[in-house]
């Protein structure tokens, strides 16, 4: 006799059966619902902001988002509020965050030569974000190692404080990895990026040329090693270009007048963009730190891994044994005062009483150290902890490590000291410049007339073009031009 079964047992058993045959499937698409993704991706988008940066140009943001505009009609997706912004990262590269928060790095804005190849990359990345498409972050950072020091402290104040200081398992930070999408996913990123750009009017073909700029860029700057690119968290094939180009091809799609009215009028949306290092975050001469907004140097010891983020720049020994961090706490803090307060708080709080805490005065900056000595495992830890007013703000030092790099933390601490007017002179910056073509010349010609920082190949590649080509009168080239920093 066949027993009826209630419909809600019915669709119970149908779920479970979807469950026990597709359970990776299903984890995310059915027990997390999407507001949990819009929840990790704030509280990601706070991180990128803290340990990448945004790149200020609010102009190419508003047309960021205008493309976004068209895009997120053409997806018809409830369940994301899509933001798409700058990243201060000089590798060219574009990634999503879970909940709608799309990034393009100011390294890749340089590369693409139209609207459509913009649209591309967003669609690729809208689509990551619509499937839900998990890249598992690393979780490796710099600071574990120093966390693994011996002795009581660390795992009393001193790891809240270096924590607190620079938060390290951030993936997305330049010299860290991020883990990489299946080709199963890219190829459905890839399929229904395409298929939203193309409906919103842009052509779909396009993602093949600005991902085939990237490899090019990638390849041509082997000279100064990239850190990462779009290709480490989207792994590309020999074939995915020319799966690209077959796929392009069946979607129909209709041109959509572009946001900016003419090829002229793209380019001069990138003039000005900062290429390479941006010297307002600081920059590395070797291991001497300069940073001519804030008007301060530090020299790291000679060996040690340097980083820099918007919240902290330091060094770590390779063997992640020791290491030193600073990062500004305020405006005309006093620092004997705040230093005073951590010695209070460190006894009544963790029990513990420094080694030394005195007044210090670096260039005739009033600041406050405070060593302390941890010989709890039989090893001898230093820590250093030196607050210093310098030029309107006050800065935090945390160093630590074993007695053998005891000079190395003291001579860093002691190296702090405000730029001289040479250094601050000697800060340039390279700029993408935009330079109208002679009739006839060609890039190579151009190059030399103009006097470019970049070779007459890179110039080609990056304005899409041969070396040989035969250029108009008055056409728009990008040029890479370095010019003196000016905060």
């Amino acid at each position: 006799k066949k027993i009826k079964r209630p419909k809600l047992v019915n669709a119970f058993l149908s779920l479970l059966m979807v469950i026990l045959i597709f359970p990776a499937a299903v984890s995310a698409q059915i027990f997390t619902p999407p507001e949990a993704d819009k929840k990790s991706g704030e509280e990601m988008s706070k991180q990128v902001e803290k340990e990448i940066g945004l790149y200020p140009d609010e102009a190419f943001k508003r047309y960021l988002n205008e493309i976004g505009a068209r895009l997120i009609k053409a997806a018809n997706d409830k369940n994301f509020n899509f933001r798409f912004d700058i990243v201060d990262q000089q590798e060219p590269n574009a990634f999503a965050l879970p909940g709608g928060y799309i990034y393009f790095s100011r390294g890749l804005l340089p590369l693409a030569n139209s609207e459509d190849e913009l649209a591309t990359v967003m669609g690729h990345e809208m689509v990551h974000v619509i499937k839900r498409h998990s890249a598992k972050q690393s979780e490796r950072g710099i600071l574990p190692g120093l966390l693994a020091l011996p002795g009581a402290l660390v795992g009393t104040f001193v790891n809240k404080d270096l924590g607190a200081l620079l938060i390290a398992p951030v993936a997305l930070v330049s010299g860290f990895t991020m883990a990489g999408y299946s080709r199963k996913q890219e190829s459905e990123a890839d399929l229904l990026g395409m298929k939203i750009a193309a409906k919103a009017g842009y052509d779909p073909e396009k993602l093949g040329v600005i991902l085939q700029q990237i490899e090019n860029d990638v390849q041509m700057s082997t000279g100064q090693k990239r850190k990462f690119s779009f290709f480490d968290d989207h792994p590309s094939t020999p074939d995915r270009e020319k799966e690209i180009k077959k796929e392009a091809a069946q979607i129909q799609w209709q041109h959509n007048q572009p946001i900016a009215a003419t090829h002229q009028h793209f380019l001069k949306l990138i003039d000005g963009l900062i290429y390479g290092t941006n010297p307002n975050g600081g920059i590395f001469r070797g291991q001497k730190f300069l940073h001519p907004v804030l008007d301060f140097s530090i020299t790291f010891p000679k060996g040690w891994k340097l980083q820099n983020t918007p919240s902290a720049v330091g060094a770590i020994t390779e063997k992640q044994d020791g290491g030193i961090f600073i990062n500004g706490i305020g405006k005309n803090e006093n620092s004997e005062k705040v230093g005073k307060k951590f010695v209070e708080n460190l006894k009544t709080k963790h029990h513990v009483t420094p080694d030394r805490a005195e007044k210090v005065s670096l260039y005739s900056f009033p600041g406050y150290l405070v060593t302390i000595i941890d010989k709890s495992a039989g090893t001898p830890v230093y820590y250093y902890y030196l607050w210093i007013a310098m030029n309107g703000l006050t800065y935090h030092l945390i160093g630590g490590g074993l007695e053998k790099y005891y000079n190395d933390l003291k001579n860093t601490v002691y190296s702090l000291r405000p730029l001289t007017q040479d250094e601050k002179n000697s800060i340039t910056v390279d700029r993408i410049r935009l330079v109208e073509a002679l009739d006839g010349e060609t890039v190579a010609q151009l190059c030399r007339r103009s006097d470019t920082i970049w070779s007459p190949a890179y110039t080609a590649m990056v304005n899409g073009l041969q070396e040989n080509d035969s250029l108009k009168q008055g056409q728009l080239l990008k040029i890479g031009k370095r010019e003196k920093f000016i905060k």
